[in-house]
């Protein structure tokens, strides 16, 4: 969002016009030319299936979740963990062959659509080359972000042993005897979060997060933890001092969101507790952990975990009405205020009339 507004604009006009070059040269025309037909399958409220197919052969898929935010503008991510890396059916492909498979899945994708999403850690060189060649092309912004990841090392179920740093590994442990970890429900981490956040700016987007983890949540791919103290009595429920949402699908198990009480009273491992209990679900699910990135502070806690460090690519595409909201949001928050519930009515009737 840096920049002259005629920037922006000039930007903007520049993606949509090559995501609509690119929907023209692998639509319909380039899968009657190859031979091949999408399939598209709803899967959940805000999620479909889209499947490319060639004689019955599935080529290559993509989970593409879909919701509208407060103002109704469109945003859109890939699967629950928001990563681009299974999309090959496993059927011998070459280079050629992936990026044309690539190239008519994201030409399903929505003009009117803000996307946001990020390649796997686990890709290779070649394929991560190949993913920017084409989401560049498709008109995609494309940033390189650092993540942590994590893949157990232990054959039986105490998955604290494989954290590295010793005084890290025995504040888990002694916070673990100390604490409680019970499933929440998504009303109950919105409430802890913002109440944690109550005196800084809050930046998260619940309009829209709260819908793709209700999506993951429903199908059986999420799960919600919080840890609080032990009760005296074993059966009076003590106050939450950190919680987690967990995202998977068939490759990583996600650390989605955390927050923690930052109070004196609250145990300041409580978010180790939760990162721990993360690598245990993982190992037990057979699946990696990705810690979904991580800011500063956050890097140097899954670096004393001894969780390695990875590179992946995040892609960005914006629409004018999603990137122009942002833009009043961020510099006019007072014109924000006074713009927002008109411009909610204006596009609650536009979506009304295109439905």
């Amino acid at each position: 969002m840096d920049g002259h507004p005629l920037r922006l604009a000039l930007d903007l006009l520049k993606g949509t016009l090559a995501l609509t070059v690119h929907k023209i040269r692998y639509g319909l025309a380039s899968r009657l030319w190859h031979g091949t037909n999408l399939v598209t399958e709803q899967m959940s409220r805000h999620t479909q299936q889209v499947r490319l197919l060639r004689a019955g052969e599935v080529l290559g898929s993509l989970d593409v979740s879909t919701v509208r935010d407060e103002i109704g503008s469109r945003r859109g991510t890939v699967s629950f963990n928001g990563c681009l890396h299974q999309l090959f059916s496993g059927q011998p492909l070459t280079r050629q062959e992936k990026a044309l498979v690539l190239a008519q899945l994201v030409a399903s994708f929505s003009l009117t659509t803000s996307y946001d999403f990020a390649d796997s850690p686990l890709l290779d060189g070649d394929d991560r080359l190949l993913m920017r060649e084409v989401l560049y092309g498709a008109g995609f912004a494309a940033r390189e972000m650092r993540t942590f990841i994590y893949q157990s090392r232990q054959d039986g179920q105490d998955t604290t042993a494989d954290i590295e740093s010793k005084s890290t590994r025995e504040q888990t442990r002694s916070a673990t005897r100390k604490l409680e970890v019970v499933d929440v429900s998504l009303d109950e981490f919105i409430r802890f979060h913002d109440a944690n956040l109550a005196q800084k700016h809050n930046y998260r987007r619940w309009d829209i997060d709260a819908a793709f983890v209700a999506d993951a949540l429903a199908l059986g791919k999420a799960r919600i933890l919080a840890a609080r103290g032990r009760s005296a009595d074993g059966l009076t429920p003590q106050g939450i001092q950190a919680a987690m949402i967990y995202t998977w699908d068939d490759i990583s198990l996600k650390l989605y969101r955390i927050s923690y009480d930052t109070a004196k009273t609250a145990n300041p491992h409580a978010n180790k507790v939760l990162i721990a209990r993360g690598m245990q679900m993982a190992h037990d699910l057979g699946l990696l952990l990705d810690t979904d990135c991580a800011p500063p502070g956050a890097a140097i806690l899954y670096e004393r975990f001894g969780f390695p460090e990875r590179v992946r690519t995040h892609y960005v595409r914006a629409t004018l009405l999603s990137k122009f909201a942002a833009f009043i949001r961020r510099d006019f928050p007072s014109l924000d205020r006074r713009l927002r519930p008109w411009v909610i009515r204006a596009v609650t009737r536009v979506n009304r009339s295109a439905a």
